[in-house]
């Protein structure tokens, strides 16, 4: 097995000690380290509360516009955030294989 455990938040443990966190962990790790509160980063995004809820918890799809909106509203590279989601959902997919 590829992997060895997955936690409530979602967090994958790989036997080599490496972990694949969500993206939405990480999106509301930066905005709290810039000590934006939920309702400025969402008013900076441009998109709504539940949006951006959804997004946080992994509900909410990550696209490429989105992606660009954290770019600018983060100063993260976009590409950054969809090779996340990609190695994220990659390893869901072998871990439920």
């Amino acid at each position: 097995m590829l992997l060895e455990n997955v936690s409530v938040l979602g967090i994958l443990t790989l036997r080599r000690g490496l972990i694949a966190a969500p993206p939405g962990e990480t999106i509301k790790e930066q905005f709290e380290l810039r000590k934006m509160t939920q309702k400025d980063f969402d008013a900076r995004m441009g998109l709504s509360e539940q949006h951006i809820i959804d997004l946080i918890q992994g509900t909410a799809y990550l696209t490429h516009d989105v992606a660009h909106r954290l770019e600018m509203v983060l100063g993260l590279p976009a590409e950054s955030f969809l090779t996340m989601i990609y190695t994220y959902n990659s390893l869901i997919y072998a871990y439920l294989r």
